[in-house]
């Protein structure tokens, strides 16, 4: 099964809010009592343009809790981003993906050290100012007002047909006359933010804001009167890379690096465009003190192997390929660019190589869709503008198995629930049938997407409804794979729009399909295109 591996997220989330002029709102599924208005745009209460008392208390309530260091680069972060006519600063600090890990776990983790050091403000923050979405989430942020009079406010943000899927505040978490800094835990899933930051300055402009992340490269995401103050991975590692290693007999041997911000990293290699033999995920980072002797320019990659073909014929009549559990070495990077093009050179150093018998070698990577001024996609890159969704995870206290996106605009979602009994995978890429391929042909080998296992007792039949409601051609794909002496029985929902074709498919035990077979037709009776 494709990247089928489980992980315990449990978040133990911390939601106290007191002081500085706020309303006090206590945690819960519900909204406050119907007599409160629910902060909406410009609804928050204001201070005086002239300061008045209350911006007066506000003021003197930002600074008694700033160290002398805190506060100057509290200031000068604020003085850079009113230079640059921006209501608030954002960064986001990181994933909090430790089972039970809320804001005081992630704050003393390694990812937020470079936010400490360099913000100490951060640190200094109280506990009352540490707002968590009351479902959890894996999302780190801190948010700054520009302004330290201006009123802010934090909601819920709820995205479902009782709102035409456009999103709408609901319940607050959050209420302040003063304009300190903010720390948010939020966001289950990587297209559906969930808070929504609501702030108005002393001058009456307001911001209404939804923390989240670009899916295309994972940076900050969000309106021009946002100054992000992220401190991103060295940018020129991040970008979808590959190179080819010249076998001795039947072609070339493809090594395929994604490395994404914040430190995390997939690997794959197999024989020419054939199926990878070996995937791996894992994480990168710079040298500590012990590996400092190869210089700053050094990367490590620490990987683990999700899934591998042990019987493989990487090399040819020379043998196999052998699988390793783990592939942790040091690197020496060198970037290299020229007229359109880009590549990256990794010269092993230390530990275990990519490959068996690269062992201090240099390998060039060509990188895909690299550099510009557009989130690292180039000029005239495809850029898909829809995510095929529900609205929502699909059920409740799914495990997150799989998350990425993709320079070309495809994505790869994968969760399981917690018993493993169904898998669900969303995915898009771009291309669609050729010529004088019919549909339901072009469906068929849509499938080789989500599992490497043969398909009995196929099944493809174009679904009206769907169709109608969607506004493009669905087709239902149903189908079994044995897998270890178990089957598992497979619905797919496949259409095309603008270029890319969507896959939302279920894989499901065959003890438990019978009793799921409703469920699925409701959730794709469910499904619509969000516009990215």
């Amino acid at each position: 099964m494709k990247y089928r591996r489980i992980f315990a997220l449990l978040f133990v989330l911390i939601l106290s809010l007191t002081a500085c002029g706020r309303e006090q709102v206590p945690p819960g599924n519900g909204p406050l009592d119907q007599d409160k208005k629910i902060p909406g745009k410009g609804a928050i209460n204001t201070p005086t343009e002239d300061g008045g008392a209350s911006g007066s208390a506000a003021s003197e309530g930002a600074a008694a809790w700033l160290s002398v260091e805190g506060g100057k680069v509290l200031d000068d972060l604020r003085e850079g981003a009113q230079a640059d006519g921006c209501i608030c600063s954002v960064a986001f600090l990181g994933a909090a993906l430790e089972s039970g890990e809320d804001i005081a776990a992630f704050l003393a983790s390694e990812e937020a050290e470079q936010y400490l050091d360099a913000y100490p403000f951060i640190k200094e923050i109280p506990p009352e100012r540490w707002i968590a979405h009351p479902e959890g989430g894996y999302e780190v942020y801190c948010i700054v007002p520009t302004d330290p009079k201006a009123s802010t406010a934090v909601n819920t943000w709820d995205i479902n047909e009782d709102n035409d899927f456009l999103g709408e505040s609901d319940q607050v978490l959050y209420r302040s006359d003063c304009g300190d800094p903010i720390l948010l835990l939020g966001n289950l899933s990587d297209i559906m933010p969930s808070l929504d930051v609501e702030i108005v300055d002393s001058t009456g402009r307001s911001l209404s804001y939804q923390p989240s992340l670009w899916l295309y490269d994972g940076s900050l995401s969000g309106p021009s009167e946002i100054f992000d103050f992220t401190m991103y991975h060295n940018p020129d590692l991040i970008g979808i890379w590959s190179a080819v290693i010249p076998a001795e007999l039947g072609g070339g041997i493809s090594l395929n690096l994604n490395i994404g911000r914040g430190g995390n990293l997939t690997y794959s290699y197999g024989r020419g465009n054939s199926e990878p033999i070996a995937l791996y995920e894992g994480t990168w980072s710079r040298p500590d003190e012990a590996m400092v002797q190869f210089g700053p320019e050094c990367v490590v990659f620490e990987l683990c192997l999700v899934e591998g073909i042990e019987d493989n014929d990487l090399w040819g009549q020379y043998g196999p390929g052998e699988l390793h559990d783990e592939i942790c070495g040091v690197w020496i990077c060198e970037r290299g660019d020229g007229p359109g093009t880009s590549s990256l050179r990794l010269t092993h150093v230390q530990g275990d190589p990519f490959i068996d018998g690269c062992g201090g070698w240099a390998i060039v990577f060509e990188g895909e869709d690299q550099g510009g001024d557009n989130g690292g996609m180039e000029q005239g890159a495809n850029v898909n503008p829809h995510v095929l969704t529900t609205g929502g995870p699909a059920f409740t206290h799914m495990t997150v198995l799989q998350t990425e996106n993709y320079p070309d605009g495809g994505y790869y979602y994968e969760d399981m629930t917690q018993d493993g009994s169904i898998l669900i995978i969303n995915c898009a890429y771009p291309g669609g049938r050729r010529n004088g391929v019919s549909m339901e042909e072009y469906a068929v080998k849509s499938i080789e997407h989500l599992t490497m296992y043969e398909a009995e007792d196929l099944s493809v039949e174009k679904n009206s409804g769907y169709s109608e409601a969607l506004g493009h051609p669905v087709y239902i794909l149903t189908y079994t794979t044995s897998e270890n002496d178990h089957t598992f029985h497979w619905k797919i929902f496949m259409t095309e729009a603008d270029g890319y074709t969507y896959l939302y498919a279920f894989d499901v035990w065959h003890e438990v399909y019978a009793d799921m077979e409703d469920v699925i037709d409701d959730v794709f009776g469910r499904l619509f295109f969000l516009e990215m």
